[in-house]
């Protein structure tokens, strides 16, 4: 048990608990003696083996605990669970930068600078972020990279807050996805997950982006700026089998009404669902080039709002 001090394990040392026993603990908080706190490390020279569960206590009566309680892993092996009291898995001050376990780590507990990423071997390894990202990209065991984490299925990227994803790189929103790509060369943003958007996705300028619904749903829950994607200067490719939808007043599904240089928009699927008096696609004044290319999808109400003001118009390329 440790409640205070500073102690470093390091070298081939072995911590094995009984079946369902503890390995170790960090606890601080027992009593204003200890109020300098409890650090423990596994350092770079450690390369043994833990075995067992590893509990980790706070008391928030103690001022700055979150400095006094640490737990810091840096190499060995683990095969352990890790449990924490009194405070959430989040503000936990247990910190891995380094090191093999057995049974897959809370995301919470990986170190800024480093990453967790499935083994071929089947454990799990953490490492250095900028060390072992393209082995992870590489890895056929990863579906998706978010955060400090990398994970084995779209399913569980989404249980940890993911909505989309590039190529393995997953985001949280799809504007951070949107935001991220800086080529001109297209790019595809995979949804993961049905998304509620409060405000506009807005596209910068000179992208070429595939926004691939698979089977997932994008609705616009805002109350002020009316339309879901804001287009200019780029090609947007809508393709999968999910719903679009946005039933405000007066609300669209794009708005390209600012636009000034040939945009590209290409419908290659989905479902678009709209309000009686909404439109698909809000045009400006003056086409400019405007190309609109409906090859697949299915439109509940909603028009196409521009000079012809509805579907068809040659001048738009839309057939």
């Amino acid at each position: 048990s440790n409640n205070f001090g500073n102690t470093v394990i390091t070298g081939n040392t072995e911590i094995v608990a009984p079946e369902e026993g503890v390995a170790f603990d960090v606890y601080y908080g027992l009593s204003s003696a200890y109020y300098d706190g409890v650090n423990v490390t596994f350092d770079e020279k450690f390369t043994g083996t833990v075995n067992g569960k590893v509990e980790y206590g706070v008391n928030y009566a103690q001022e700055n605990w979150q400095q006094k309680a640490q737990l810091n892993i840096k190499n060995g092996t683990f095969n352990v669970d890790f449990t924490v009291a009194g405070t959430s898995s989040k503000d936990a001050g247990i910190n891995v930068s380094g090191g093999e376990f057995i049974k897959d780590v809370n995301a919470d507990f990986i170190a800024d600078d480093s990453l967790l990423y499935p083994a071929d071997n089947g454990t799990y390894s953490v490492g250095k972020y900028e060390e072992v990202i393209e082995k992870a990209l590489e890895s056929e065991k990863v579906a998706v990279i978010f955060g400090n984490k990398a994970y084995e299925s779209d399913e569980d990227a989404v249980k940890a807050g993911v909505v989309a994803k590039i190529g393995k790189t997953g985001y949280a929103t799809l504007q951070e996805a949107v935001d991220s790509i800086t080529s001109t060369e297209q790019t595809e943003i995979v949804l993961l997950d049905d998304v509620e958007l409060a405000a506009s996705v807005r596209i910068p300028s000179n992208k070429n982006i595939v926004l691939n619904l698979k089977e997932h749903n994008i609705k616009y829950a805002g109350t002020v700026i009316k339309f879901n994607w804001y287009i200019a200067n780029n090609t947007l490719t809508i393709k999968g089998n999910g719903i679009i939808e946005n039933t405000a007043e007066s609300g669209s599904i794009i708005d390209a009404s600012a636009v000034n240089i040939a945009p590209v928009i290409e419908i290659m699927g989905g479902t678009f669902r709209l309000g009686s008096s909404n439109s698909l696609i809000i045009l400006p004044d003056t086409l400019y080039g405007i190309k609109i290319n409906i090859y697949n999808g299915t439109f509940e109400n909603g028009v196409l709002n521009g000079p012809a003001g509805q579907f068809g118009d040659p001048s738009c390329g839309l057939y």
